[in-house]
């Protein structure tokens, strides 16, 4: 009779497993917390640190962790057949990462939380990649382990239209290069690695002579075309380790890193200059166009973001003024220089 009576109480919590509308693994940690409680005998007190320097223990213990069961939304959500299917196959579902969220995982076991939850990439049997939220308690008891409900909450939809609201507020639409704002953001991020390691880097502001030309005898799609391929040429001019991006318009800047030595920043601009020269195809039109270029350079001009700016917006004014389709460097003698942006020439 207790026999029975105890299938009756278990009865509606396997109707709450089978219809949840979220995927719930059912699985069996006993054999992990009886390892770890080994570890714990034998003096190991940092177990994140023991398992990077004993590596190999890690499979030892994803491969025992047991899924005992899934319910019908996990079958759904990775586009299983069957439980069988995916319990035969529950390794292939492990996206990039799984790794090291397994360690997360058994040290919070460890460290005896309340919850473990953490974001995870997972593949369905379609080859679908998933973003998802894995959550599971901690028990409390050893004989808890036997039996953890693990929820997966998909969250592939939000996150891809979070990922399109950032892209939107931090890159550019035209050409998908990081805007202003970004942009402004990594140069900060380079002033402060360059304090710490020493190194100088160089801050490009570019404008395309006479673009206005272009916009008024072509049109304003074909200007946008040549924008897009204008920062396709000047992205492959650069390092990986550098950065470009558009301030504007027909304005862009570029963040030259680790230049410490001059002749880098001179092989790049020439680099730069040469492949703008190629003639740009709008339509059944063939243009050929140029830049001007002016640098300021971190930290000999000045270690201050907005006079970098400053004096790197001068500079190209100089090359502008020079005759364009050339590059200048901001020097001690435009320190007092005042311009008026109605009497540069562009």
């Amino acid at each position: 009779m207790v026999i029975i009576y105890c299938k009756r109480r278990e009865e509606p919590y396997k109707q709450l497993f089978e219809n949840a509308e979220i995927a719930i693994w059912n699985e069996n940690f006993s054999d992990v917390h009886r390892y770890l409680m080994r570890l714990r005998k034998q003096g190991v007190t940092d177990l994140g640190a023991y398992l990077h320097e004993n590596a190999h223990l890690i499979e030892t213990l994803v491969s025992s962790v047991k899924v005992r069961k899934v319910n019908k939304a996990s079958l759904k959500m990775f586009e299983a057949q069957s439980e069988s299917q995916l319990l035969g196959s529950i390794q292939n579902v492990f996206g990039p990462g799984a790794r090291e969220i397994f360690i997360e995982e058994v040290c919070a076991i460890w460290e005896g939380h309340d919850v473990f939850r953490a974001e995870a990439s997972l593949r369905t049997f379609n080859g679908k990649v998933l973003t998802v939220i894995i959550s599971l308690p901690v028990p409390k008891a050893e004989h808890g382990f036997r039996s953890i409900p693990v929820s997966i909450l998909d969250i592939t939809e939000r996150k891809e239209s979070e990922d399109l609201i950032w892209r939107q507020a931090n890159f550019d639409t035209l050409t998908q290069l990081p805007n202003r704002k970004l942009f402004a953001d990594r140069l900060g991020q380079e002033i402060k690695k360059s304090k710490r390691s020493g190194a100088s880097f160089a801050l490009l502001f570019i404008d395309i002579d006479n673009f206005k030309r272009i916009n008024d005898t072509f049109g304003h799609g074909k200007g946008d075309g040549l924008l897009r391929e204008f920062a396709l040429r000047i992205t492959a001019s650069v390092r990986e380790s550098d950065t470009v991006g558009r301030q504007g318009g027909d304005e862009f800047c570029i963040i030259l890193s680790e230049v410490n030595d001059h002749c880098i920043v001179e092989k790049i601009i020439q680099k730069l200059l040469s492949a703008l020269a190629i003639p740009f195809q709008l339509g059944e039109n063939s243009v050929t166009i140029s830049a001007s270029i002016g640098i300021s350079l971190y930290p000999k001009d000045t270690d201050k973001v907005e006079q970098l700016y400053q004096f790197a917006d001068r500079a190209m004014y100089g090359a502008k003024n020079a005759g364009r389709n050339r590059h200048s460097y901001f020097s001690d003698t435009q320190i007092n220089a005042t311009h008026d942006d109605s009497t540069q020439v562009h």
